[in-house]
């Protein structure tokens, strides 16, 4: 379980669900998460700005909570509060903040810092041995676009927000590659490489760091060979938004793919019998309800 929890800090995004558990969790966390993000931020002062409101006569703010604060605060936490609701909501917030066409935010940045990234490892472990993270290593029991509902209706990467979707059961007979670890994407991309250096070069190295050649799996290729590839959720968390080392001078990234989706690349799956489902949500809410009678 060591490993496990180890690989979920290594992704950017496996690191940013643990940032906003603890801040779900602490509200001390949240202050000082926010303040030293705000710094963090390559868009301080530009397309992120501090705003203040003052009324009557102006008095002395106060004092900014400092990296010391924030390291204390997440080690008080009893990360023991945290059931499945809070991992969901993790989950969902972040897949939505994922920027794999630009630089990390300050939330992101602040979660890559080594000593943030050490005291995070605790509610990475909770978070690996809870009962309710068990599909994210593996596959659920039968074929189907998206492996949870309605939270994968939150799973989305860079959502738009959007307030009415329609569920559409289906089945499939066929060979499905699962994407479980590195290992599994970079074998993709090893046996059938699509160079898109040219299209991604610019996103991908503001994203990374990484400047270089890139490469992808070629879905024709790979459809040669099997009808779907599912990307787990413990995959994403891990490996999405990094730079993934192929070959001497290749490297590849996983974006745009949400976790536990399948993606056919064949006719395989098709319309079940099972009625459609209609479901949605208010503005600004997170809890989708069904819409159907």
């Amino acid at each position: 379980m060591v490993a496990d929890a180890d690989a979920l800090l290594v992704g950017p995004r496996g690191r940013r669900l643990c940032l906003e558990m603890a801040m779900d969790l602490s509200p001390e966390v949240r202050v000082a998460a926010f303040w030293l993000a705000h710094d963090l931020d390559p868009g301080k002062g530009t397309s992120r700005v501090m705003l203040k409101a003052t009324f009557g006569e102006a008095s002395e703010p106060p004092p900014r909570p400092s990296m010391t604060d924030l390291i204390t605060a997440l080690a008080a936490l009893d990360v023991t509060m945290a059931g499945a609701e809070v991992i969901d909501r993790a989950l969902a917030r972040a897949v939505d903040t994922s920027r794999p066409w630009q630089e990390p935010d300050g939330e992101d940045a602040l979660a890559a810092l080594p000593e943030v990234r050490k005291a995070l490892a605790p509610i990475a472990q909770h978070v690996i041995t809870s009962p309710s993270t068990k599909w994210w290593s593996f596959p659920q029991g039968t074929i189907q676009s998206l492996g949870q509902i309605p939270l994968g209706l939150n799973l989305i990467e860079d959502s738009f927000g959007w307030e009415h979707a329609t569920v559409i059961p289906v089945r499939g007979i066929g060979r499905t590659s699962e994407v479980r670890a590195e290992a599994d994407w970079v074998a993709l991309c090893l046996e059938h490489p699509l160079e898109v250096t040219a299209s991604r070069r610019h996103d991908w190295f503001r994203c990374t760091g990484y400047d270089g050649r890139w490469v992808i799996p070629d879905c024709e290729k790979v459809a040669e060979r099997w009808d779907a590839v599912h990307l787990t959720a413990l995959a994403y968390l891990s490996n999405a938004n990094r730079a993934l080392h192929v070959d001497t001078d290749l490297s590849t990234v996983i974006a745009g793919w949400n976790p536990d989706t399948t993606i056919w690349l064949t006719d395989a799956a098709r319309e079940w019998d099972n009625p459609r489902q209609e479901w949605q949500r208010s503005p600004d809410q997170e809890n989708w309800a069904s819409t159907t009678h």
